[in-house]
């Protein structure tokens, strides 16, 4: 069952038949370049995102197509203060539009449980991150530890 929807994402937990493509995009040491969660046996994969929701540890979320397939996923951490995202989408997917309308649903999402601000953070060198984010509406508030921080408030 879906979280969310936009025209072409659903957003939903992860389920056990998503963790062969899951694995494939994090393993892709070139692909994932700029992220983190990534290099794990697909066992580690299973724990972390078949384990019950914790918003406040933090929550991965499986974005997929029309057709259920996955596409990318979505990450989501909740505190007192701020709701910190990140997001990553499989190469086959990339430069399509699905994570601009993904993250921009997730903002839609998190916008209606909470006032707080969304923070994102990326690395400086990946550029396609930094300007989605500024398309949608993020802005840029300054580095920490080799990161580029964003928020919306």
């Amino acid at each position: 069952m879906a979280l969310f929807a936009t025209a072409r994402c659903r957003v939903r937990y992860f389920e056990e038949r998503d963790l062969d493509a899951l694995t494939s995009y994090r393993n892709d040491m070139a692909w994932m370049r700029y992220q983190g969660f990534k290099g794990l046996p697909r066992a580690e994969y299973e724990r972390v995102l078949l384990a019950p929701p914790n918003w406040g540890q933090g929550v991965q979320l499986a974005v997929t197509d029309a057709n259920d397939a996955l596409i990318g996923d979505l990450y989501v951490r909740k505190d007192p203060d701020q709701t910190e995202i990140g997001f990553t989408v499989a190469p086959q997917h990339a430069r399509q539009g699905y994570m601009t309308e993904a993250v921009g649903g997730l903002v839609t999402y998190l916008r209606g449980a909470n006032g707080k601000p969304i923070v994102a953070e990326a690395d400086p060198r990946n550029t396609a991150s930094t300007r989605l984010l500024k398309r949608i509406g993020f802005r840029h508030v300054g580095t920490a530890d080799g990161w580029e921080r964003y928020v919306k408030e």
